[in-house]
């Protein structure tokens, strides 16, 4: 059953409790001698057994919602979501939370994304945040496939404004041509065999494209409007919404304990 707030907030509480104390016990270990590191070894287990419950309680409360449509078969592109806030174990660049295999959909190739924030309504969180930029964008690398298409949206994230950018091919690409999940460091892809594998992938921030007019000109980005219940993927300039952002940063955001920079 997907969480509510009260329900996430007492869960990333504890969970944040642990991650500190885990880190200030780990490092203790570290700074102590060979003869005394075995002392911490009992409460590092415990914080640590504690804190894969917690996170197993969050990933098994996570949201399941359409993000977006694949414009090549019309079928919904759907995906884990914490719909509270950037504080939630989703967004933890290093280790984030999810499904370990999501429903997605459609030609699905890559998931990126950009948020909009609210100034002033930023969480504390122990572990590092990369939601993207302010304003949606596309990566140049994908695009130079011509069989991708793009499809921006806007959802609400807390009291932020989130745009999934999802990527989609036909005929699919493989995985060495693929992109990081947006806020990770890292990709899931499926196996031969139908295992999940984790890959990585660089995409230098200052090469990502914010003028978005050519992309929908040649129909090779479309896009969902923000209060479209149905998610109609529409295509052209004309009433885009996503082109009233210019104003907005294009500077990728980084969040930790609740400093912005």
């Amino acid at each position: 059953m997907a969480f509510d707030s009260t329900t996430r907030r007492n869960l990333l509480d504890e969970a944040f409790v642990c991650l500190r104390e885990f880190a200030e016990l780990t490092d203790q270990r570290d700074q102590a001698g060979p003869g005394h590191r075995l002392r911490y070894v009992d409460a590092i287990r415990t914080v640590g057994d504690r804190l894969r419950e917690l996170t197993v309680a969050y990933r098994e409360g996570l949201h399941v919602i359409p993000l977006s449509r694949c414009p090549i078969t019309d079928e919904s592109f759907s995906h884990s979501w914490d719909p509270y806030g950037l504080d939630g174990l989703w967004w933890n660049f290093h280790k984030p939370v999810r499904l370990l295999k999501e429903p997605r959909g459609g030609k699905y190739h890559a998931l990126s994304g950009a948020v909009l924030l609210q100034p002033g309504e930023v969480a504390a969180a122990p572990f590092l945040v990369e939601p993207g930029p302010q304003k949606p964008f596309v990566l140049p690398r994908l695009m130079e496939f011509d069989s991708v298409t793009a499809v921006v949206s806007q959802i609400q994230l807390g009291a932020h404004t989130a745009y999934p950018i999802v990527y989609f091919s036909d005929p699919g690409l493989t995985h060495e041509d693929g992109a990081n999940e947006w806020g990770s460091n890292r990709f899931l892809y499926e196996d031969d065999t139908g295992g999940m594998r984790t890959g990585e992938y660089f995409d230098a921030e200052d090469e990502h494209l914010y003028d978005l007019n050519p992309w929908l000109e040649s129909r090779r980005l479309a896009w969902i409007a923000p209060d479209d219940a149905q998610m109609r993927v529409q295509w052209g300039r004309e009433n885009c919404p996503y082109l009233r952002l210019e104003s907005s940063s294009p500077q990728v955001t980084r969040i930790m304990d609740g400093k912005i920079w």
